[in-house]
């Protein structure tokens, strides 16, 4: 896997994903957006934007669809201070962790912090199609 320090994508499957209400704190950041998966679980939380767990055991079929953004070299850092506000990093409402994706790269990506007993699963796997029904 490559170093951290140069990883900049960044797999988004809520509402950061273009169009959706926070896609205006990544969209200036942002030098590519296309579809991909990757192993996990969604949830909604009945607040208006969901909940991922990654699977880090390989041992989860389902996939969480979303986009895979590439961004700016130079503006990586920048964009990954304001998303980890913007996602509630320090209260530990979300973390930042490193995934592979469905096409084989390796993102970071913001896996809940809490707990998923009150959650509801999405069966389908994407926040989109949840939402549109």
């Amino acid at each position: 896997m490559q170093s951290t320090d140069s990883l900049n994508r960044i797999f988004i499957y809520g509402t950061l994903i273009p169009g959706q209400q926070r896609w205006k704190y990544l969209a200036e950041f942002v030098a590519a957006t296309e579809p991909d998966t990757t192993a996990g679980l969604l949830y909604d939380t009945h607040l208006d934007y969901p909940a991922a767990r990654f699977d880090a055991t390989n041992s989860i079929q389902q996939l969480i669809h979303g986009q895979l953004i590439t961004i700016h070299r130079e503006r990586l850092d920048d964009c990954l201070v304001l998303l980890d506000e913007v996602e509630s990093v320090v209260t530990g409402l979300y973390h930042r962790v490193v995934i592979e994706t469905g096409s084989g790269h390796h993102a970071w990506s913001y896996q809940y912090g809490k707990g998923i007993d009150d959650l509801e699963l999405i069966e389908s796997g994407s926040w989109l199609d949840h939402v549109n029904q």
